[in-house]
């Protein structure tokens, strides 16, 4: 028995005395010191959320949560595109949404330019100009030479994703897994019923997947309903589906928040001085996302504001 327990601790991480750590540890802070800022992990691509968490880091499980609408897939597309922008390949495992729809998104996204956009739903929905479409196709082009692999088939199992995502690291190589969305990933049955032990072991399951695959993981994440019937609508670690096990797996959490979302169905009537108001502090928010760092074991938290 000794000689298993001490097999599998010296397939781990080494056990080391304080010399040893001590050296180590200055030695990152010297390497530190050298980035002055600059992110260490794998980018965002989005300024503001790079300053404040240094990237995402090898090994590190990423949770992006909000409620239904607040564009949890959108910043992950949007990240997800400028990761590949720079050359960076990764699996993107859609367990809700089709190819066609994922894609389409992000033709949206690479032809926004400010005063010209055009949404994903006006071209699932053929409501745009013929003219547009060259635009279309020519986005199209750019986004068919990005590394990105799309695995859309429902259902599937953390072990499952690991399979895919070994199999495709051995051929081509991986630098980010994202998965949307967690409450959709299948438990494997051994704790048939218990939602929060399935929670556990599904998160357990993706921090283990990334530290084997020493990439990061990024998986989305609902929230619960609670938080709309709070007169602050602002999302919290305790919103969390079962939050103790993602809570305690999880490196990041990002929470999406976009206060248009709220204010929209505020709106009063038309020509009335509340109206006014309404319309002016809604232009404010309009295109606003907040992503609030509510935890970081690496940094500060915080909000960042994103367009």
């Amino acid at each position: 028995m000794d000689a298993l327990v001490a097999a599998e601790v010296m397939s781990g991480a080494p056990a080391l005395d304080m010399d040893k750590a001590v050296a180590r540890a200055v030695d990152a802070t010297a390497q530190a010191f050298q980035w002055d800022g600059k992110p260490r992990g794998l980018p965002y691509g989005l300024r503001a959320l790079d300053e404040r968490t240094l990237g995402a880091m090898p090994g590190d499980l990423v949770i992006v949560a909000g409620r239904p609408g607040m564009g949890k897939t959108a910043f992950a597309l949007g990240a997800l595109r400028n990761q590949a922008l720079d050359g960076a390949r990764a699996m993107f495992v859609s367990l809700e949404m089709g190819d066609v729809a994922l894609t389409q998104r992000m033709i949206a996204d690479h032809l926004w330019r400010p005063g010209h956009r055009l949404q994903y739903w006006q071209m699932s929905a053929g409501k745009f100009r013929e003219e547009e479409f060259l635009r279309i196709t020519e986005a199209a082009r750019d986004i068919s030479r990005w590394p990105i692999r799309i695995e859309q088939q429902p259902g599937l199992t953390v072990a499952q994703i690991g399979a895919r995502a070994r199999q495709y690291k051995r051929r081509h190589g991986l630098k980010a897994l994202w998965v949307d969305h967690l409450g959709l990933i299948k438990p494997s049955g051994r704790y048939a019923g218990n939602k929060v032990n399935e929670t556990g072991e599904i998160t357990m399951g993706l921090k283990g997947l990334a530290k084997e695959l020493d990439i990061p993981v990024f998986a989305l994440c609902q929230i619960t309903r609670g938080v709309d019937g709070r007169e602050d609508k602002r999302p919290q670690l305790s919103d969390l589906r079962n939050s103790g096990d993602i809570e305690q797996d999880a490196d990041t959490v990002l929470m999406m928040y976009r206060p248009a979302y709220y204010l929209a169905k505020k709106e009063p009537p038309a020509g009335s001085a509340e109206f006014l108001i309404w319309a002016e502090e809604m232009s404010t928010v309009e295109n606003r996302l907040d992503c609030i760092v509510e935890k970081q074991r690496s940094g500060p938290v915080g909000t960042v504001r994103l367009h």
